[in-house]
Order: structure tokens, then C-alpha cells, then sequence
């Protein structure tokens, strides 16, 4: 038997296979979707572009429509390119801007964004209510969450939520005047994500991830 790639074994470890963290990708034409992995495995070039011969993990983000999420390689005027995350095999061989090795890299300037699994993106075409969205820390988690019924979305790290005045918080508007350290209930602002009637809670699940097996 071939040895799994760096990708398959990431999802192993997590309880997941190929098949469940599938992605409806939009097409050119209206309401047809191509379904293609969200994590793949492949490297990023110099460039930012994918390099699908070599074994690491890349974790392609796309939004509520299915559409790539991108971002500006030169700012605001700038070319437009996919955003897409790597997982690096050996982060020893891959050192941060905190001169730490790092385990995932974003592209350079490309900012943090919310990481949707299919299972969100169906809720929010269907227009089902979620009484709960939870905010995970990782993709693989918010995966494997939507895998066994919890609703989530991930970001990329606890610091990355950032506050009310920046980062992704800023999305959302606090509607709870009394937050606990382990909940925070918030509704969103942007009209264009449909959030509004979405109740969200932000915990630390370091501790209650083990409960549905993530590492």
C-alpha cells in the first residue's frame, strides 16, 4: 500500500477522511457547484500558487457562496489571488515573523479570514436557522465539529479573533452586555454574510476538543 501523504495523515489524526471536508465550489454558471477537497495536498510557490507535487497540506478557503476567498497581493490595487493556507510537514524548516518554526503560514499580506466547512455554506443556502455557531480555533476542528452535528466555522488562532475595533470581531457587533470568560454571544453586521440571526459562542475548546477526538 502507497504511503499516505502529509494530508491524509493530518486528516486521520483528526477523524476526518477526504470525503468530509468535500467543498461545492461555484462554477461559471448559476447555482451549478463543483465539489473539489478543501484540504489538498501541495505546497505554495514564491508566487502563492499551488504546487501540487509536493507533500505538505494546503487548506483552500472559500466563502458562503462557494466562491475562493482572495485577497490583494499589493494592497487594495493589487492583483487578485486565492487565499490559501499551508500546513507545513516540518516547521522546523519554516520560522515566523516571532522567529518561532511555524506549523501554518497565510500568504504574505494576505490578512486572517473565517474558514467556512460545507456544512455552513449548505445552512446558510438552505437559509436554516443555526441556534449556535461556534467559533473553533483551527479548520480541521471546525470540520470535525460540523462532522459530528456542532455547527462552527474556525479561525486561525486564538489571536486572530482581534477585538471590536479590528480583525475579525469587527465583523460582528457584542449584543450581550454581560460576557463570561468562556461565551461571548454576538450577531453580525455585515448584511452579506446573513449572520444576523446566527447566535455566536467563542470558547477555548484547547480542553473540550477531546470529547470529539481532535488532537
Amino acid at each position: 500500500r502507497l504511503k499516505d501523504s502529509f494530508c491524509e495523515e493530518q486528516l486521520k489524526a483528526s477523524g476526518l477522511t477526504v470525503d468530509d471536508v468535500m467543498a461545492k465550489v461555484a462554477t461559471s454558471r448559476a447555482d451549478e457547484f463543483e465539489l473539489v477537497p478543501a484540504f489538498r495536498k501541495g505546497s505554495l510557490n514564491i508566487k502563492g500558487e499551488p504546487n501540487f507535487d509536493d507533500d505538505e497540506m494546503l487548506i483552500f478557503y472559500y466563502d458562503l457562496y462557494g466562491n475562493p476567498m482572495k485577497y490583494a497581493t499589493r494592497g487594495v490595487a493589487g492583483a487578485l489571488k486565492q487565499y490559501i493556507r499551508i500546513r507545513w510537514s516540518n516547521p522546523d524548516l519554516h520560522i515566523g515573523k516571532d522567529g518561532k518554526p511555524a506549523k501554518y503560514m497565510s500568504p504574505k499580506g494576505s490578512g486572517v479570514r473565517f474558514y467556512f466547512p460545507q456544512t455552513i455554506r449548505d445552512a446558510f443556502r438552505e437559509r436554516k436557522h443555526i441556534d449556535t455557531l461556534i467559533i473553533q480555533e483551527g479548520e480541521k476542528k471546525a470540520e470535525k465539529a460540523c462532522k459530528h452535528g456542532i455547527m462552527s466555522i474556525g479561525i486561525q488562532g486564538i489571536y486572530n479573533i482581534g477585538s471590536a475595533q479590528e480583525g475579525l470581531m469587527a465583523t460582528f457587533a457584542i449584543t450581550s452586555s454581560t460576557v463570561s470568560p468562556e461565551a461571548l454571544s454576538c450577531s453580525s453586521q455585515k448584511e452579506s454574510l446573513s449572520l444576523s440571526d446566527w447566535r455566536l459562542m467563542l470558547f477555548d475548546l484547547f480542553s473540550s476538543s477531546d470529547s470529539i477526538g481532535i488532537p
